[in-house]
C-alpha cells in the first residue's frame, strides 16, 4: 500500500505518458560508444581524452553527421 499525495494514475504511468523524453539509446557511432537520445549526442562514453576534443561527440550534436 502507498500513502502518497501523489495521484496513483501518475506514480504508475509509464514515463512516456508523463510528457518525459523516451530514454536514450547506447549505441557505436564512428567505433565510439555514444548515448543518443532523439537523434543528438547525450553522452559519450570513452577513456580516450581526445575523443572528448571531437565536435562530432560534443553533446547535442546530430548523430550520422560526419
Amino acid at each position: 500500500m502507498i500513502w502518497s499525495v501523489i495521484p496513483e494514475e501518475l506514480i504508475f504511468s509509464q514515463p512516456a505518458q508523463r510528457g518525459q523524453p523516451p530514454a536514450a539509446l547506447l549505441i557505436r557511432y564512428l567505433n565510439r560508444q555514444v548515448m543518443v537520445r532523439q537523434g543528438r549526442v547525450e553522452a559519450l562514453l570513452s577513456t580516450n581524452p581526445a575523443d572528448f576534443l571531437d565536435e562530432r561527440f560534443l553533446p547535442g550534436a546530430l548523430v550520422g553527421r560526419v
